[in-house]
């Protein structure tokens, strides 16, 4: 009878062991970095191996680009890129030559080498539905510091989640007179691990921008006004609005520097 007991006891540990691991696991899967957002006209969020993302076919650009970056995700040497291409999820084909200019360039929404971590996310980096008319300055200056910031962040606190977009408009400009040019860009970012819980934002012009990236730093909430997105949603309801409302500075490692403008380079687009 003791030795029953006991048999009953230690099979009801394991259960309570396995389900433990269940909700861990789903927990570490959970979407945090994609928006509550409402699929317009013309429009169509497609998911792939390396991220979500939600394509205009009217502006020819995604509106944001989702993904979760990881600390394993960003170690060793990056693989070369592969040549631009169609992606077979949407109903859009573009050429090369779309995208030609000598003012843009080709600005990855998900960078290269944040998905240089396996054959299908590499491919999937150069899809042109992951590209937007960024300006030469800003692609290789502040929008790479940000990038570069982070990869580290994402070593340094294992699992980051960031969504990325573009925030373009009916009347905006047109490349080669049909990639819309957006106007701004926008990033926000959460650690939400054990020890940390906190959000940043940034959104930048894609013009005439400062030298240092602090000075486009913002809260979660600022970029959800700006773009009718709700970010994070999934988070705990405990201390989501707290993270999207402020900025932990020293978290972030922001700078106190002052800044000093950059004017872009005038030219053919």
């Amino acid at each position: 009878m003791i030795m029953k007991s006991r048999n009953v006891l230690f099979c009801f540990a394991v259960l309570i062991w396995l389900v433990s691991q269940s909700c861990f696991a789903q927990e570490n899967t959970v979407a945090y970095e994609v928006p509550r957002y409402i699929v317009g006209k013309n429009e169509e969020v497609v998911k792939h191996t390396g991220y979500r993302f939600l394509f205009s076919n009217d502006f020819k650009v995604s509106r944001w680009v989702a993904y979760q970056l990881k600390s394993e995700h960003v170690q060793g040497k990056t693989p070369p890129r592969k040549t631009y291409r169609n992606d077979p999820k949407v109903s859009t084909v573009f050429k090369t030559t779309d995208f030609n200019s000598n003012i843009f360039d080709r600005g990855h929404q998900a960078p290269h080498k944040h998905l240089a971590y396996s054959t299908q996310t590499i491919l999937e980096a150069s899809y042109f539905t992951n590209i937007t008319p960024q300006t030469k300055e800003l692609n290789r200056g502040v929008w790479k510091t940000l990038e570069t910031k982070c990869t580290n962040w994402a070593k340094k606190h294992g699992t980051i989640y960031i969504t990325t977009g573009s925030n373009v408009k009916k009347y905006d400009r047109r490349l080669n007179k049909k990639v819309s040019i957006p106007k701004l860009y926008y990033k926000v970012i959460l650690v939400n691990n054990e020890n940390d819980k906190k959000a940043i934002g940034y959104v930048i012009p894609n013009d005439i921008i400062l030298s240092c990236l602090c000075s486009y730093a913002v809260t979660v909430d600022s970029v959800e006004k700006l773009t009718s997105l709700d970010f994070f949603h999934k988070v705990n309801n405990d201390y989501e609005e707290q993270i999207e409302s402020e900025i932990d500075e020293k978290f972030w490692g922001l700078c106190n520097s002052k800044c000093t403008k950059k004017s872009k380079k005038k030219g053919k687009q």
